[in-house]
């Protein structure tokens, strides 16, 4: 990333800390709490730790309250467009 770029993720970084409270936590902190409330499998976290990052990178860690409906239809239309360096196909198979 050059410096200075402006993106989601950084705009989303540099407020991280605005509109936050208790019951209004950034999306990393919520999943932190849930990981200590439950027992996942090791592959089950990384499963999940890997759409939570891909999320952030997209959108920001947002507070959850200001996580919307239109912003996961942007999250998953950009998994829609992305492809597998591996295969060059469409990653995700979201329908």
């Amino acid at each position: 990333m050059e410096e200075g770029q402006d993106t989601p993720f950084m705009r989303a970084l540099l407020r991280r800390h605005e509109y936050v409270s208790e019951d209004n936590p950034p999306l990393s902190i919520l999943f932190e709490r849930y990981y200590k409330d439950r027992s996942l499998s090791g592959k089950t976290r990384l499963e999940w730790d890997s759409v939570r990052d891909r999320f952030i990178k997209a959108s920001g860690d947002m507070p959850v309250r200001a996580i919307t409906l239109s912003t996961i239809r942007g999250f998953k239309d950009g998994l829609l467009q992305t492809t597998s360096g591996r295969t060059g196909m469409c990653s995700h198979r979201l329908q």
